[in-house]
């Protein structure tokens, strides 16, 4: 159960991360353009990166996500299963600490899929960093809003209120742990 719970949010994770994959080429944001609804050429929208991702994947093309998830997460036996099942994404892993990422960030390098703190998560969006999830969400077969434990909320960010916990989603637990906990 655990594995295949472990493969279906591998699955989702590298799905979502097709959507918005061709956004980060030709039609990424310019310098001081942000990720929005209102601009959907620099969102990575639905509407703006499926046509690559669809013409990627009947002309045989090879899609690469790179990702800095730890081994433990993303198994390799998991990675080539997801591979197996699509053989025109090449998975890659970033070993990345926390300073490798921000150089990374700086030099415009950045892997498709992080893991990051939830105090970072408001820092990601107003930068323009972070893409608005909640419609892949919304329409997903796998996922529903409605399912969700209130933790996700922690994910959704308002960048006018400047309020964490409320507005649209940007994130997605993988696990629950207990980080920077004081143990006595």
């Amino acid at each position: 159960m655990k594995k295949r719970l472990g493969s279906a949010v591998l699955c989702t994770m590298i799905t979502l991360c097709l959507f918005f994959v061709s956004a980060c080429s030709s039609s990424s944001p310019q310098s001081g353009e942000t990720l929005s609804k209102d601009n959907p050429a620099a969102s990575g929208s639905a509407e703006a990166s499926s046509p690559a991702t669809s013409q990627a994947e009947s002309n045989g093309e090879q899609v690469v996500i790179r990702h800095t998830m730890h081994d433990h997460e993303f198994t390799p036996e998991m990675i080539a299963e997801f591979e197996k099942e699509h053989p025109n994404i090449k998975i890659e892993t970033v070993p990345a600490d926390y300073n490798k990422l921000m150089s990374m960030i700086t030099a415009g390098n950045v892997p498709d899929i992080i893991r990051t703190d939830l105090s970072e998560l408001p820092g990601y969006v107003n930068k323009g960093m972070a893409l608005d999830l909640t419609d892949y969400f919304n329409s997903s077969a796998v996922l529903q809003p409605d399912d969700f434990l209130p933790i996700v909320n922690q994910y959704r960010f308002d960048p006018v209120k400047g309020k964490q916990g409320e507005g649209e989603l940007y994130g997605f637990p993988m696990d629950v742990s207990p980080d920077f906990t004081i143990f006595y």
